[in-house]
């Protein structure tokens, strides 16, 4: 059985971050001649990823009983650190190429019956920068305890809105301000209901 996906993207920020052009990219694989459409197709329907070096592959494959057979290929010019495999935010399997450390494959097995996403990402070995490449997630199926989730977001959008209020030169407007923090608001509040929390 095929599982839904979602579409990572991706952007190199070049001329905002010192990141170069092409830095950070998505990849998608296309079944037939190149076009815009096509493209676009192949990302929201296909396996893609989202790097800013190694190349990842991954799939999934639901089984009976709530089995997941999973195959993972990651390869890349420098070498390889780790690959792992993370299910609901957590590394559930992770490897270490030892041999050949610029590619690497593995095929595992799972039950799960107990996370509502899965994905896989693979690490280069640096010292200055994290070099990584991150998979779509495949959704599974089941209810999806979003609490944790909801939490974090909040955790973050709290810390932007304080470094929004605290910093006086964040904006060149004060109504600028003003309409980036109805926006953390009206994210926060989202959150909010999300980790089933009124305030």
């Amino acid at each position: 059985m095929e599982l839904p996906h979602a579409s990572p993207l991706s952007g190199s920020a070049c001329g905002v971050l010192p990141n170069p052009l092409g830095y950070n990219r998505v990849y998608a694989k296309l079944d037939g001649p190149f076009s815009v459409d096509s493209w676009y197709d192949a990302l929201r329907d296909g396996p893609s990823f989202v790097t800013n070096g190694p190349m990842l592959f991954f799939e999934t494959v639901l089984l009976a009983g709530n089995k997941l057979h999973l195959k993972v290929e990651a390869r890349a010019r420098e070498p390889l650190d780790r690959v792992e495999i993370v299910a609901n935010g957590q590394v559930i399997k992770q490897f270490s190429p030892r041999e050949d450390k610029q590619s690497f494959q593995a095929e595992v097995t799972i039950d799960a019956s107990g996370y509502s996403w899965i994905a896989s990402r693979c690490y280069l070995e640096t010292k200055s920068t994290i070099r990584m490449a991150h998979s779509r997630p495949a959704f599974l199926p089941g209810a999806w305890n979003s609490r944790e989730d909801a939490l974090f977001f909040l955790r973050w959008i709290d810390d932007l809105i304080e470094q929004t209020k605290a910093d006086s030169k964040r904006f060149a407007l004060a109504a600028e301000r003003e309409t980036v923090l109805a926006l953390y608001d009206e994210a926060r509040r989202f959150y909010l209901k999300k980790a089933g929390q009124s305030n």
